[in-house]
């Protein structure tokens, strides 16, 4: 199961990943398959590198953006009033 997409690094041994959503694959994962303590592994080529869960960020690329979610402009002053 794919539980989430590497989007960065911080070092040669810590790596940043997203969790997908529902509306990115149709076996989404739930709280239960990536929590605190979870092991990991990541295909590379013919060997698997494996890790464990130790920490998590709250991290949306969405915030504050107007993407094509919303369906009109009139929704806009309802779901970002700071715009």
């Amino acid at each position: 199961m794919t539980i989430a997409n590497v989007i960065g690094s911080e070092s040669h041994s810590v790596y940043l990943a997203r969790v997908l959503e529902e509306i990115e694959t149709e076996n989404a994962p739930s709280p239960e398959d990536f929590g605190f303590g979870f092991f990991v592994k990541i295909p590379a080529g013919n060997l698997e590198i494996f890790g464990i869960t130790y920490d998590t960020i709250l991290y949306s690329p969405r915030y504050l953006t107007l993407g094509s979610r919303f369906v009109s402009s009139s929704n806009r002053e309802i779901f970002a009033p700071d715009q």
